[in-house]
């Protein structure tokens, strides 16, 4: 197959591997997977080793030093903060907890394109310490971009878009679902859709995956591998004030009544 059947095959898909059948495929998740591999044609991107990404930790290390003062027999030692070493702004190759791309135990490289959106995804408060790391690629990637289609193809469609339009329906579905926020619902398996189409992508010979932040201005960058970039600088930010925004939702249908 290299046409999706219906705009509401992802749905179908996320339906079975959620509540059926997650590691033994069935026929038409297996279609699905395939279909959805032949239309990334064009919908990938390459990151050189130009290119400057961010990572950020909740947290910070601190250093105790010295004052070279002596009160009542006692030396007097100061603590003050500095940023996480460089080894603690990677994930640990043998601890790895389960991520939007990776299963627990299989661990992945979470990057961002802008350090608002790095800061941003570990969720900070007021006066939190965050360790941000620059980091420098260590070879051209090539990554499945979900972040290309636009928003407003999605929604309700009561009679089967074109096949160019369905396609575009899926593709933002999907990017939809890697940039959504994920409770911590320990009675459900949120990660299992966008980790099984990681792996898909991962056996097909990808780097990674990039989408969208609904956190911050830029773009999530996912590498299945932790070599694929290394540290170069790191520093230490306090995070001074935090804002929300909102807006009305409203639901409707798309496409001639049915």
């Amino acid at each position: 197959m290299d046409k999706f059947r219906s705009w509401l095959d992802f749905v179908r898909f996320t339906g079975s591997v959620d509540h059926r059948f997650r590691y033994v495929h069935t026929d038409k998740t297996r279609e699905f997977l395939e279909t959805l591999v032949k239309t990334s044609f064009k919908r990938y991107r390459v990151f050189d080793t130009k290119e400057v990404l961010w990572r950020a930790q909740l947290g910070c290390a601190n250093r105790k030093r010295k004052l070279g003062e002596v009160v009542e027999d006692h030396e007097i030692v100061v603590e003050h903060q500095i940023p996480y070493p460089a080894s603690r702004m990677k994930p640990l190759q043998h601890t790895a907890k389960e991520g939007r791309v990776n299963p627990k135990g299989i661990p992945a490289l979470y990057l961002t394109t802008d350090i608002k959106t790095a800061i941003a995804e570990v969720r900070p408060w007021v006066g939190s310490y965050v360790s941000l790391g620059k980091f420098k690629l260590m070879r051209n990637l090539k990554v499945v971009d979900f972040s290309k289609e636009d928003n407003t193809s999605l929604g309700y469609y009561a009679e089967e878009p074109t096949s160019k339009h369905r396609t575009s329906i899926i593709w933002a579905q999907i990017g939809q679902i890697f940039s959504m926020l994920v409770s911590d619902d320990p009675s459900t398996a949120c990660y299992a859709p966008t980790q099984i189409i990681a792996e898909t992508f991962h056996q097909q010979g990808f780097d990674g995956l990039v989408y969208k932040s609904s956190l911050g201005p830029g773009l999530n960058v996912a590498f299945f591998s932790l070599d694929a970039a290394d540290v170069v600088t790191r520093s230490l930010d306090q995070v001074e004030s935090v804002s929300f925004c909102s807006k009305k939702v409203s639901s409707g249908r798309r496409g001639k009544p049915a």
